[in-house]
């Protein structure tokens, strides 16, 4: 009796592809609806069975054209967002559920080597991931910047106040995914001179991941004038708390130096010109204050009055401060009789001297200066003027 001839592999295409799109499909991160389609996976997946059957049958290494859809892939799933560790997963789980139907097989009807057929597969497949890996990250990369681009170009438009009509703006929504009708909260950030590029970069993106995860927000980040912009903007305004907004700016780890100021909340995108100026303006006293680095706008409001008039400003300090100059003691005493609600005890345990001398220093202050630190009304005034010596440093 003549033995019976061994056949060459040849399985179900379409039921591999089916058995592949159902374990990849809700099951690694990027491949669901909200990505993409479920049909749009089965062709990339029949091509790569295809593929791999020819190598198998021929023993011929892949060329450059036929992975040409592996990079068609890449580049897609680059722009649907889609996680590359879970596109490379996709790939190698394809790659071994063809191995286990092939050995699965009885090697008494098959016409195959075992270690050949490994070694043809694991190549077949080890090139059509790299094609993937390659295309993905020259896409994504185009994407990014291209995104970047996008967020600067808008957040240097609504912190000019030029006015964006509704199909500018729905244009915006549907290029970054943002809704425009949400609440804003303006944060802008100076930088110190000779920052690291590099570092200022890395800050930027632990401070966009930490509001994004902890606030349900988006980001947009853009350049004006010297400061860096970051528009926050949430669905629901009470996303946008001062306290929040303070533990993701110190959880960025921004560097020494940096001056951060937080705008009003905008009612939406259109109206948050406003909450930009505002921000760079909180920023601007944050760069001086002796005390903090982040200030919040409605915080800084004495600040940026002061600012607003540098010369009668500079005429107050210097009439109810005349005279203190020459004497650091007193300006001291002063100082700590603010901080420490009029406390005079309290001001005596800070400077280590006696109850008795803080008073004969109050007095002296009143003596040269005309107005009495013990009155709230003259105090007011002397702690106005001080906040204004403040920020000229």
């Amino acid at each position: 009796m003549a033995p019976e001839s061994k056949q060459s592999y040849a399985p179900d295409v379409e039921a591999l592809t089916k058995v592949i799109t159902e374990k990849v499909w809700n099951e690694y991160p990027g491949y669901s609806s909200d990505f993409f389609q479920q049909s749009d996976l089965i062709p990339s997946t029949r091509s790569n069975l295809d593929l791999a059957l020819r190598v198998l049958q021929e023993e011929k290494p892949p060329t450059y054209e036929e992975l040409a859809h592996a990079r068609n892939v890449g580049a897609t799933r680059a722009r649907q967002l889609v996680p590359l560790e879970s596109v490379i997963q996709a790939y190698r789980l394809t790659e071994r559920v063809l191995m286990l139907d092939l050995f699965g097989r009885s090697s008494d009807s098959l016409d195959f080597h075992a270690s050949t057929v490994a070694e043809l597969l694991t190549a077949t497949f080890d090139a059509l991931t790299q094609q993937v890996i390659n295309s993905y990250r020259e896409t994504f990369t185009a994407v990014e910047g291209a995104t970047r681009a996008a967020e600067n170009q808008l957040v240097s438009t609504i912190a000019s106040g030029l006015t964006v009509n509704d199909t500018e703006m729905e244009d915006w929504r549907r290029l970054l995914s943002v809704d425009v009708e949400s609440s804003v909260v303006s944060i802008a950030i100076t930088w110190p001179v000779g920052a690291d590029q590099l570092e200022t970069q890395r800050a930027l993106r632990r401070l966009k991941t930490r509001l994004e995860l902890s606030n349900r927000v988006r980001v947009l980040i853009g350049s004006v004038a010297d400061a860096t912009l970051v528009l926050v903007v949430a669905s629901e305004r009470g996303d946008l708390q001062d306290h929040s907004i303070r533990l993701a700016i110190d959880d960025a780890r921004l560097p020494d130096g940096c001056a951060v100021g937080v705008g009003q909340p905008a009612e939406n995108l259109r109206s948050a010109s406003v909450g930009c100026q505002q921000s760079m303006d909180a920023a601007k006293v944050a760069g001086v204050r002796q005390l903090g680095r982040i200030v919040i706008y409605h915080e800084a409001l004495i600040e940026l009055l002061l600012q607003a008039r540098p010369q009668l400003s500079s005429i107050l300090a210097a009439s109810r401060l005349n005279g203190l100059s020459a004497h650091p003691h007193l300006r001291e005493t002063l100082v700590s009789l603010i901080n420490n609600d009029l406390s005079q005890a309290r001001v005596a345990r800070e400077l280590y001297v006696h109850i008795n001398t803080v008073a004969n220093r109050l007095r002296k202050i009143n003596e040269l200066t005309g107005f009495d630190p013990l009155h709230l009304r003259d105090l007011v005034e002397m702690a106005v003027a001080l906040r204004w010596e403040d920020l000229q440093g």
